[in-house]
């Protein structure tokens, strides 16, 4: 009898253990799909998907316009987990391009930026990202209030035909520096093998010999 009370025993606590492994398995999974799709630009605006993964999808496709609420600038409750505060403060700043035209109001939206920025290290007094920010911020609108400030021109032209179009996960497509022209770049091969073994003979052979 004690036999197979225990064998029960055994197999229900098997069951269990199946049945929580099954569940890990099924969570690791979508957790790797969910940041393969990241790593790969594959974004899925779904229900799936994290909150911070949504916020980064908006943010990186340039849709500020929906990460700006997020701060409470727009009468809306502010977004909760600090992670998510932090990307719709960038997407305010990215949308709060100072206008030297127009330096009043270039000022105040810094200042709505920076508001935004010190929520987040309220809410995260350690988030490095945030107080960097902040305080890159608070010198760039004190050079665009004395009027020293001057706009960049954006890129002319991709480097690359194989480079997204646009902001992506990964930054925004650059170009090579505009008083370097490009036929200053070379481009280097690796040697073949019986190359270099014909390089190494050479190098041998140059070499002087001593005297004795």
């Amino acid at each position: 009898m004690k036999i197979i009370a225990g064998a029960l025993l055994l197999a229900v606590v098997l069951a269990g253990a199946g049945v929580y492994a099954l569940r890990e398995s099924q969570r690791v999974t979508g957790l790797a799909d969910d940041e393969q799709r990241l790593a790969t630009l594959q974004y899925v605006d779904t229900e799936a998907s994290s909150e911070v993964q949504r916020a980064a999808f908006d943010y990186w496709r340039a849709r500020y316009e929906r990460l700006t609420p997020l701060t409470g600038a727009t009468g809306d409750a502010p977004a909760e987990d600090p992670a998510v505060l932090l990307i719709a403060a960038n997407a305010m700043f990215r949308a709060s391009a100072p206008d030297p035209a127009n330096t009043r109001a270039s000022v105040e939206r810094l200042d709505r930026v920076l508001e935004a920025y010190g929520d987040v290290l309220r809410a995260d007094p350690a988030n490095m990202e945030a107080a960097y920010n902040y305080e890159y911020v608070s010198r760039l609108r004190e050079t665009v209030a004395r009027g020293r400030y001057v706009a960049r021109k954006p890129p002319a032209m991709a480097l690359s035909e194989d480079l997204p179009v646009g902001p992506t996960v990964h930054g925004r497509p650059g170009n090579p520096p505009p008083e370097v022209p490009t036929d200053a770049f070379k481009t280097f091969s690796p040697l073949q093998q019986d190359e270099r073994g014909e390089l190494m003979r050479l190098d041998r052979s140059r070499a002087p010999r001593g005297r004795g």
